[in-house]
């Protein structure tokens, strides 16, 4: 309790110690009662307290009571990472002491002689905000009691108020100006809350408004000083996105469970998500935080669109399984395609979704199959597109494959890849799933087999045949899986020194024969679908041919056509006779002369010493007459 600098700055580095020492969860701070002083020290400007140990103790607006009351911020997040110090916590009024802050009058107005210089209280506001984040969620009771959630909401208020006291962004930069610190922790904040999946909270938060005031935060765009105005989502800046992305994920977990809290993110929050699921192809290539934004995106398509079927109309309506493949299309990680994939799954079981075969790509894919020559050249569709995300996953996982993309002869199953092959066979417990199941969650396969299940097998547009190839092994997907489960069955008992009994025995044969017949029946379909390629192909060439050779005789054909109006133009007995075989030829289409009808009459004009050959010519002018 020195009043001097020196003792002041003692404290301080004391109080670095102890924080220190308190990220070991073996110190023994609880023990000795040095988690009820901390907690005291922390909270006793904001909480009345008549603890003789704060009696006399006054803190200034000095550097070191700043920084004092900063650390001591820090420490209340380290202590509150062991569960034993929760209760000190909650009896400390932890919670109440830092929402002290989230309340601007009543931070402005601090209690006592205490006075913080605005820059000062802006920046304790922001370090209780960025506290509240982690302790909030650790005492969800006293959360309540203080009606937390209140107080965000007025926070937000207030960081979304043109209120001209404005924020001088000392977190963040004083370039970004305004109150976007303060909106960024306070949606964080929330974020923590609506993650704890309570109830009670999640259901005081829906009947403020919270979903309300959230969708008109992310309809609207930040201009530089802060403030919202009118037009689509602001992609301006890193805090911008982070604002927008913690929204997004706050809605998610609000309208996760509950159908009525769906209808209320309604029309004007699905389109706002097809807007940025739209810039989505162009955001996910500029790296973090903008792709955590659109994730965050098709996240919200999961928790909030999928299950209610008048949002799933409106996300339909303004193409969002378009905007979904357009996404599998931009190269990103394996976890992104599988939750996009995922959300195709259950989109595609509302009836309006079979437009999605009159999806065109002009992505990778279609780039790729145009250089090949393979496929349409009006862009790749939806089953090519997943057809290649497929094999992309083929080839990641080192599955052996043969010339085109066709199974392997062997005892090797089809979808068991290379590192599965050499690891040696270790048995499991019954109740423990095998590799195989595993296998399911490890890879983008099932998601892509149930979407072809929906959509179908047959009659599928734009596919070449190493897509053909690879349809075949789609198709028996859960064949493979089943034997590979089987499979894995065998190895175990054989493994363990388990002999089965006779008829496990002969099941176990029957299941592997059966198996046996798949593979092969695949490999037999792919050899025809390559051979009726290759027919194809020589077809196409002889075609091609064809027409080179029908080309090159057109050419000959007027090349003599020219040399015979040549020759005719340049010798007079030459056109003499083209005028006698002319005459020949006229004569023999007319009737003879014993027939009746109408006398043909001579149309050329005798003793012409011309070179060319006589005809008529017709002009018609056409006269429009104004309407």
């Amino acid at each position: 309790r020195g009043f001097s600098h020196y003792d002041r700055q003692l404290r301080n580095d004391l109080l670095v110690l102890v924080t220190l020492i308190a990220h070991d969860p073996a110190s023994p701070f609880l023990e000795t009662g040095l988690t009820k002083q901390l907690v005291l020290l922390a909270t006793f400007t904001e909480v009345k307290s008549h603890n003789p140990l704060v009696k006399n103790l006054v803190l200034t607006s000095v550097h070191e009571d700043f920084e004092m009351k900063k650390l001591l911020f820090n420490l209340l997040v380290v202590l509150s990472r062991d569960p034993c110090n929760i209760q000190l916590l909650s009896q400390g009024h932890v919670l109440l002491s830092l929402f002290h802050y989230s309340d601007v009058h009543e931070a402005r107005a601090a209690s006592g002689p205490l006075t913080w210089s605005p820059a000062q209280q802006e920046e304790l506001q922001l370090q209780a905000l960025a506290a509240l984040v982690t302790l909030a969620p650790a005492l969800p009771t006293d959360y309540m009691h203080i009606q937390g959630n209140t107080r965000l909401l007025l926070l937000l208020d207030w960081c979304l108020s043109k209120d001209q006291r404005q924020g001088t962004g000392v977190k963040r930069g004083a370039e970004l100006g305004g109150k976007l610190p303060q909106l960024l922790y306070c949606i964080r904040v929330m974020r923590a809350m609506a993650r704890l999946q309570d109830s009670s909270i999640a259901q005081d938060m829906c009947d403020q408004g919270t979903i309300g005031q959230l969708l008109g935060l992310m309809s609207g765009s930040r201009s530089r000083d802060g403030e919202l105005v009118d037009g689509g989502p602001g992609f301006t800046d890193v805090v911008s996105l982070e604002i927008q992305t913690d929204a997004l994920l706050t809605l998610s977990s609000l309208c996760q469970t509950d159908v009525h809290r769906k209808e209320l993110f309604g029309r004007d929050g699905t389109v706002m998500l097809t807007k940025i699921l739209h810039a989505g192809p162009h955001l996910m290539p500029a790296g973090l935080p903008h792709s955590h934004l659109v994730i965050a995106a098709i996240d919200a398509v999961w928790c909030c669109v999928l299950g209610c079927f008048s949002s799933e109309d409106i996300f339909l309506e303004h193409e969002g399984a378009f905007l979904l493949l357009d996404l599998l299309q931009v190269p990103c990680t394996h976890a992104v395609h599988s939750l996009t994939l995922s959300v195709l799954v259950e989109l595609l079981d509302n009836p309006k979704a079979s437009h999605v075969l009159a999806w065109r790509g002009w992505g990778r894919v279609a780039e790729a199959r145009a250089a090949d020559g393979a496929g349409p050249r009006d862009g790749a569709t939806a089953p090519a597109l997943l057809l290649c995300l497929w094999r992309e996953e083929e080839v990641e996982l080192g599955v052996p494959r043969g010339p085109r993309g066709v199974v392997l002869p062997g005892p090797q199953l089809p979808l068991v890849d290379a590192a599965r092959a050499e690891q040696p066979v270790v048995p499991v417990a019954g109740r423990q799933p095998s590799q195989a199941v595993l296998n399911i969650t490890e890879n983008n396969w099932v998601k892509i087999y149930i979407i072809f299940s929906k959509i179908g097998f047959q009659g599928l547009p734009g596919l070449s045949p190493e897509d053909q190839v690879t349809l075949a092994i789609v198709e028996r997907y859960m064949d493979f899986k089943v034997g590979e489960v089987w499979q894995e069955m065998e190895a175990e008992l054989r493994e363990e020194g388990v002999r089965p009994t006779t008829p496990d025995r002969d099941a176990l044969e029957t299941v592997a024969r059966a198996t046996g017949e798949v593979v092969a029946g695949v490999a037999r379909i792919q050899a025809a679908i390559l051979e009726e390629s290759q027919e194809q192909e020589l077809q196409d060439e002889r075609q091609f041919y064809a027409e080179i050779k029908a080309n090159h005789q057109q050419e000959e054909a007027a090349i003599k056509s020219w040399n015979h109006y040549v020759a005719r133009t340049s010798n007079y007995e030459m056109l003499k006779e083209a005028q006698r075989e002319l005459k020949q030829s006229i004569d023999s289409s007319r009737p003879g002369e014993d027939q009746p009808g109408p006398k043909p009459h001579s149309t050329t004009v005798p003793g012409l010493t011309t070179t060319v050959l006589p005809h008529y010519i017709v002009s018609v002018h056409y006269i429009y007459s104004r309407m």
